[in-house]
């Protein structure tokens, strides 16, 4: 998620799902980049899809539901609102896309052992706009939190957009600007929609039909199906190596 200031010395808040040109699988994906511009894409539904040559999603076929885990290391938390926060909103976020039924499901363990991924905040990350950050499907990591997301009050009262923003990467989905301001190639599904949730336009983005439209028309394509030049790829979840 990202805020757009209205002055020169108003910071603008990212997403680092996407921080730039991705380096190989391994590295974090961000919810904000530092100086990002406003989208300026007009029409009405998309999704954008696909990251490092290939287009991630998770595989609803062979298992269905396709259950994601999700861990939340408590300890990382220094405040205990801010944890009961993040509990309560990412329940209701996860929600809202377990709610499309397009296979996928997120759920909250307290069984480090069952966990496909962690949820941590990091009080002092790289750059100090950074609102929180995820992965895609090919390419596993944490969901990682930053202080914007609570010290902020104008992000805080939009955190639930945030996270639903955030569990939308981790489905396969690319900011609504991907094909023009990120370097990693990307592929469009649907017409384009200013206001999508996977949008930097934090005052007017919002969980919208279009977004669940383009999640089920995504999910619905065969394996291997291509969109553009780019193939489609499934891949099953695994739980966390620890120690």
């Amino acid at each position: 998620m990202a805020s757009h200031g209205d002055g020169n010395d108003t910071p603008v808040y990212v997403c680092t799902t996407q921080k730039g040109p991705r380096p190989p699988v391994g590295h974090l994906p961000l919810s904000a980049i530092p100086g990002e511009p406003s989208s300026t894409h007009h029409g009405s539904h998309r999704v954008m899809v696909g990251s490092q040559g290939i287009i991630p999603r998770w595989d609803v076929r062979t298992s269905r539901p396709c259950t994601l885990q999700y861990y939340i290391q408590t300890g990382t938390f220094d405040n205990p609102d801010n944890l009961k926060l993040t509990q309560d909103l990412l329940v209701k976020a996860a929600k809202r896309w377990n709610d499309v039924d397009v296979g996928v499901i997120f759920a909250a363990t307290t069984d480090a052992a069952k966990a496909h991924f962690d949820v941590v905040y990091i009080p002092n990350p790289e750059k100090p706009t950074w609102i929180a950050g995820t992965f895609f499907p090919n390419d596993v990591d944490r969901f990682e939190i930053y202080p914007p997301s609570f010290n902020d009050p104008d992000i805080r009262k939009q955190l639930v957009n945030t996270f639903t923003h955030e569990f939308g990467h981790i489905l396969g989905l690319r900011h609504e600007f991907a094909a023009t301001k990120e370097a990693d190639p990307s592929v469009q599904i649907g017409v384009m929609n200013p206001n999508s949730i996977m949008s930097y336009e934090w005052k007017t983005r919002s969980f919208s039909q279009s977004d669940q439209d383009g999640l089920k028309t995504f999910y619905a394509m065969n394996p291997g199906a291509f969109v553009g030049k780019i193939a489609i790829q499934d891949y099953k979840p695994v739980f966390v190596k620890r120690g």
